[in-house]
């Protein structure tokens, strides 16, 4: 549910972003659209986990991953940022 929120708020700002980072509209996109990227490699193999171990166990573990990597892209997407 996270990870769609922060997809879903990338495009009412989408212009804001552009004018205040001077990034491109590619660059907003593809910044709004990793997560459907992630959603298809990640989403067969949380099934099969859901599937052999359990829900506590699988949620679990997505929940660990989802964590993971939004410190990946948080710390990723303020690397970049000049002033």
């Amino acid at each position: 549910m996270s990870n769609a929120m922060v997809w879903i708020t990338f495009a009412p700002i989408s212009s804001q972003v552009q004018k205040s980072f001077g990034v491109s509209s590619l660059e907003v996109s593809t910044c709004s659209t990793i997560f459907m990227i992630i959603y298809v490699v990640f989403n067969f193999p949380a099934d099969y986990v859901l599937d052999t171990y359990g829900s506590r166990p699988g949620v679990n573990i997505i929940d660990y991953l989802g964590v993971i990597w939004k410190l990946i892209h948080n710390n990723w997407s303020w690397a970049e940022v000049t002033y």
